[in-house]
């Protein structure tokens, strides 16, 4: 199964990760996250933000994965009761 996380972050959250990229005294690990939650906000690929940052593909996927809600590949579809 192929599960994608969709980052929505709010103006809120958007004004406290802007907030971390530009500080000097975050880590570079917490700003790299920072960083790959914005491009995902904004819908940038994940191979796209792995190529921009010094991370691989699954760190994205991490990422995105703390944070985002999981979309089903068929929005629509129902789950059947037990």
């Amino acid at each position: 199964m192929n599960i994608r996380y969709v980052v929505e972050l709010e103006e809120q959250e958007v004004c406290q990760l802007e907030a971390i990229v530009a500080s000097k005294k975050t880590g570079p690990q917490e700003r790299r996250r920072a960083q790959i939650l914005l491009a995902a906000n904004r819908g940038i690929a994940d191979c796209a933000i792995a190529d921009a940052l010094p991370c691989g593909t699954s760190t994205v996927y991490r990422t995105k994965k703390r944070q985002a809600v999981p979309q089903s590949a068929h929005p629509h579809e129902v789950e059947a009761h037990p």
